[in-house]
């Protein structure tokens, strides 16, 4: 078994995520793209009205939407990810106070463990932007294939443990 490792004032096991995707999403039925583009200081990287066809798809929006995903590399430190995503937008709480009002809205991550015991943490500077935004936060966990394990095996990684 492997020691932990002290990195900065806390014990760290597993070491960090092999890579994460992060989104910014609005989605409510009177959402107006354009207008939420101008309170929200930024362009989305998708955005769909209610009854509009999904880009690229042949399902209709059950709801309007607004996302803005994260342009920095997927395989950077998911709070950093966040940082840069949230230097994207206004920080203008009365903003944030009228959109989690009337719409929902929320950070959403999408994590790619390469192995079965990896870490996320989020400094209090983070936690303290996102409550002053009033953004709830999900995580969508993406476990490894055992595909994904073999070959970590075959590159010379250490010996995957597979739980049923």
């Amino acid at each position: 078994m492997k020691r932990p490792r002290k990195a900065g004032s806390r014990v760290t096991v597993g070491g960090p995520l092999r890579e994460a995707a992060v989104s910014l999403r609005v989605f409510g039925d009177d959402l107006r793209p354009a207008d939420l583009s101008k309170r929200l200081g930024c362009r989305p990287t998708l955005t769909c009205g209610k009854g509009e066809r999904l880009p690229g798809r042949r399902v209709t929006a059950r709801s309007g939407m607004w996302i803005l995903e994260s342009r920095t590399r997927r395989t950077l430190d998911l709070g950093k990810q966040i940082d840069a995503l949230l230097d994207r937008v206004t920080s203008d709480p009365r903003v944030w106070r009228k959109l989690t009002a009337r719409f929902s809205v929320d950070l959403y991550c999408g994590l790619f463990p390469s192995r079965e015991a990896q870490e996320v943490w989020f400094s209090p500077a983070l936690l303290t932007r996102l409550a002053a935004r009033q953004l709830s936060i999900g995580f969508d966990l993406y476990a490894p294939t055992v595909q994904v394990l073999s070959a970590l095996t075959t590159l010379g990684k250490r010996q995957p443990r597979l739980i049923p």
